[in-house]
């Protein structure tokens, strides 16, 4: 019998052709794996990008309904991490900060924060409709930089808002501060939990204390709710990316699911993702990786604290040896993990040091 060609056998035909001389894109990526990519850019970062810029395929699994590999990832990192339940985010720790504001919270509640917290706190009060009752933290005049906020201020400041009749939703805590000042989040969590308040923890520079024994314990270990982890800031995943981590049972794991999906992209970067895993796979395979950095930073704060005029941050509530340092960002120490430009660094510093304590 013969077969016609009919218009529609012909414009499939004709959409078969290109798919004929190589691989044919059939996604919504317009750069088309790199081969559609501005010059300059490919030139720049290379096709390697590109090629691995994919959007939802079945195989990548979706982060927001995830049944494969993103719920493994986030299952093997909420092990590592210690918490009952892992997400991991693509917008950055500002939405895993307003979705455990917005899941713990209604609109009209109060949510007790440290008045030096970060602006995507208020971010989350604007988009949840809670109102802020602020605490304002320790102060170091000395050296000018707001600290943490105590169990007993919170204690009291609950207790103002329960005399007047106010609904605490949640409590949130920045621990450690932008300067490495980490609060007594276990005093706080032993405030909070009897009267069934909720503690999240902005830990966006905390994401490497449970991977040294002279780090802080982290808000996880600690009993917190939820915190909130910027992975891409002292470990090694992409900017951009971080990890939200969950114990106890007193916050809703599906409302922090759906305000997660409710707030971050639908076409999530898999780049991000996977570095997140990454990220996670490196820690878990390298457990002395913080050695090197941490006895760096510890002579080199000796170093320091010999030279006349020049003064050390040490105070007893500060985070860890990394940050003891003079400004550590004079210092240039942007990261922990570049260890053979940082060693050269700190070997430099340590011979300037040793000619001007020689007076030469």
């Amino acid at each position: 019998m013969a077969h016609c060609l009919t218009r529609q056998h012909y414009s499939r035909l004709l959409a078969l052709f290109p798919a004929s001389l190589g691989n044919l894109l059939l996604l919504r990526t317009g750069h088309n794996r790199g081969k559609a990519a501005p010059f300059s850019l490919l030139k720049l970062i290379g096709s390697g990008t590109f090629l691995h810029d994919l959007s939802e395929l079945p195989e990548l699994d979706d982060l927001f309904s995830p049944k494969g590999v993103i719920l493994d990832a986030q299952r093997r990192a909420a092990q590592l991490f210690g918490s009952s339940k892992n997400w991991f985010l693509v917008n950055g720790t500002t939405c895993g900060i307003q979705a455990s504001v917005m899941a713990t919270c209604s609109p009209g509640d109060y949510l007790l924060v440290p008045r030096n917290c970060h602006i995507a706190v208020i971010s989350a009060l604007v988009l949840s409709g809670v109102v802020p009752k602020y605490i304002i933290p320790e102060y170091n005049s000395g050296w000018d930089i707001a600290g943490g906020i105590t169990p007993l201020q919170l204690d009291e400041a609950v207790n103002e808002l329960e005399e007047d009749e106010k609904r605490v939703g949640a409590v949130l805590v920045t621990s450690p501060t932008y300067h490495g000042v980490c609060s007594n989040v276990q005093g706080i969590v032993d405030v909070c939990h009897p009267r069934g308040i909720p503690v999240i923890v902005d830990e966006a520079h905390g994401a490497h204390f449970r991977f040294h024994d002279s780090l802080p314990s982290t808000a996880i270990e600690q009993g917190a709710d939820l915190a909130v982890q910027s992975t891409h800031k002292v470990l090694c995943s992409l900017t951009q990316s971080s990890m939200l981590h969950m114990a106890g049972d007193l916050v809703d794991v599906d409302k922090v699911s759906q305000c997660l999906q409710l707030l971050q992209s639908s076409s999530p970067s898999y780049l991000l993702l996977s570095s997140l895993d990454a990220a996670r796979d490196q820690l878990s395979k390298n457990g002395n990786i913080f050695d090197e950095p941490l006895a760096i930073a510890s002579e080199t704060k000796d170093q320091l604290m010999i030279i006349p005029g020049i003064s050390v941050l040490d105070l007893p509530c500060f985070a860890s040896e990394l940050i003891h340092c003079v400004s550590h960002s004079a210092l240039q120490i942007c990261n922990y993990w570049d260890m053979k430009l940082m060693t050269f660094y700190m070997k430099v510093i340590k011979l300037f040091l040793s000619l001007l304590a020689h007076g030469q």
